[in-house]
């Protein structure tokens, strides 16, 4: 008897809130602050991209497995740069009078984000936690400026510099050609629950 034909199919979900416009241009592969030159991907359609790219990886496709590696350099690279603009907007906020308080930057009524399981990757849900510092990055920065702390066009261009990193690794992701592997069967037979992406649910 093969009891793996009885393994039950699990289910279950990812939530998690939107605080900034910017962020939601980049979960929706809207352009940015700045004019762009050409189209950039969002995150949710990435989302399977990168569920296909470890899925070829998995099953011996090196240019795959290899396109993970770069994908992976490229994400600290872009932690260690949002980290950065954190730190100058918080070395801001430091300099604040001691007599003043602020408190966390936050939309009172945050897009809720929901996605099933089934369609994220260990690659693609390091991209959501990388979204998720930049959500943190856009209230801060912001915020600095509300409090006079950054002029205007400070606050587009630190904007501009966060997003701009999260859409190099966008489009980077995207760049991946299946070509190499057309006439591998098993990389093509994705199972029907991770070849159909879905967007998620977004409650204003």
């Amino acid at each position: 008897m093969n009891l793996s034909q009885f393994r039950p199919q699990l289910h279950s979900s990812v939530t998690f809130p939107l605080h900034s416009t910017d962020a939601m241009r980049l979960w929706q592969g809207i352009s940015g602050r700045q004019p762009a030159r050409r189209n950039v991907p969002g995150i949710q359609s990435c989302l399977i991209k990168l569920k296909r790219i470890q899925y070829a990886a998995l099953h011996g496709d090196s240019n795959a497995d290899a396109w993970l590696w770069w994908l992976e350099q490229k994400r600290l690279s872009a932690i260690a740069q949002i980290a950065q603009l954190r730190q100058l907007t918080g070395e801001k906020l430091q300099t604040l009078p001691d007599r003043l308080t602020t408190g966390h930057c936050h939309n009172p009524h945050p897009t809720i984000i929901t996605l099933p399981q089934s369609v994220i990757s260990p690659p693609g849900m390091r991209i959501i936690y990388l979204l998720l510092d930049f959500d943190l990055l856009a209230g801060e920065v912001i915020q600095t400026s509300q409090l006079a702390l950054f002029t205007r066009r400070e606050r587009n261009r630190l904007l501009w510099q966060g997003s701009h990193v999260v859409r190099s690794l966008l489009m980077l992701a995207q760049g991946f050609s299946f070509t190499a592997i057309a006439g591998n069967s098993k990389v093509n037979s994705v199972p029907p629950a991770e070849n159909n992406i879905v967007s998620g649910s977004t409650d204003e």
